[in-house]
């Protein structure tokens, strides 16, 4: 028999130097908060941290990165249509210009295109609508960032207040963190 089963049997019997250990009630409780070391409470706290921040950068890439990069592209074509409006006004207008000093048909001459003011006009008319269209795209596009932020500022909150609380619990978390 070894010592261990040794020891075993005088302990069961009540035999030997050695007293049994009896748990009461109140020594039962004190075994639950052996189950929280601070190893425990400082891996809950490093998990939380993480949940925290990859909902942060959920939304960051998700949400407000999609709306930023959707947005450069609707200005760019903003700016492309505001271009061209340019040029079919100026055009419509040099082609008054033109009737009113003769009474000959308005055509006006592109490369080895001649457009009609018919065309140009349908051109302007096009585009305008389009432009509105941007613009609207543009304003929704702006109210998504709006909430993207706001719930980037609330994620920034929890993980600011997670840090105070556990600061003031004088729990130390690793630095990576």
């Amino acid at each position: 028999m070894s010592t261990y089963e040794a020891d075993f049997k005088n302990f069961m019997l009540g035999n030997g130097g050695i007293s049994p250990i009896i748990v009461s009630p109140a020594t039962a409780s004190n075994t639950q908060e052996v189950d929280s070391t601070p190893t425990h409470v400082i891996k809950r706290t490093e998990k939380k941290y993480w949940t925290l921040i990859k909902a942060f950068q959920g939304i960051l890439e998700q949400e407000w990165l999609n709306a930023d990069d959707n947005l450069g592209v609707v200005v760019s074509s903003i700016f492309n249509l505001r271009q061209r409006i340019y040029w079919e006004s100026k055009q419509i207008m040099e082609m008054k210009k033109q009737m009113s000093g003769t009474n000959s048909r308005s055509s006006i001459r592109q490369g080895n295109v001649y457009l009609r003011r018919e065309d140009v006009e349908f051109a302007l008319s096009y585009d305008l609508n389009r432009h509105e269209q941007m613009m609207s795209a543009a304003r929704s596009l702006l109210s998504n960032l709006n909430q993207a932020q706001e719930t980037l500022g609330r994620r920034l909150e929890e993980i600011i207040l997670h840090d105070l609380y556990t600061r003031q619990d004088d729990i130390v978390v690793s630095s990576s963190l």
